[in-house]
């Protein structure tokens, strides 16, 4: 299982660990093992141009369809530009 992307905050007075998996039921399975509480979302992976307003113009498109950002998590991968997923 690969993690291509985490973000640890606190939520409802508890610490929380939210993951983007390559393997989501492998990830389950392992977290399940060590007696740790899982849930599973889904989630919209794009890859941003590299230019300002880039990220305000896939946000717009997301909320002209109803999808409303709740957390997002970003990155870059070479070659290809910055990558985020909501």
């Amino acid at each position: 299982m690969d993690i291509i992307g985490f973000m640890a905050p606190l939520a409802d007075g508890r610490d929380a660990i939210r993951l983007v998996v390559d393997k989501p039921a492998a990830a389950k399975e392992a977290f399940a093992a060590g007696g740790w509480e899982t849930s599973e979302e889904d989630i919209v992976q794009v890859v941003l141009a590299d230019k300002p307003g880039a990220l305000g113009t896939a946000a717009s498109k997301l909320g002209a369809v109803g999808i409303n950002i709740d957390y997002a998590y970003s990155g870059s991968a070479k070659g290809v530009g910055t990558i985020a997923a909501f």
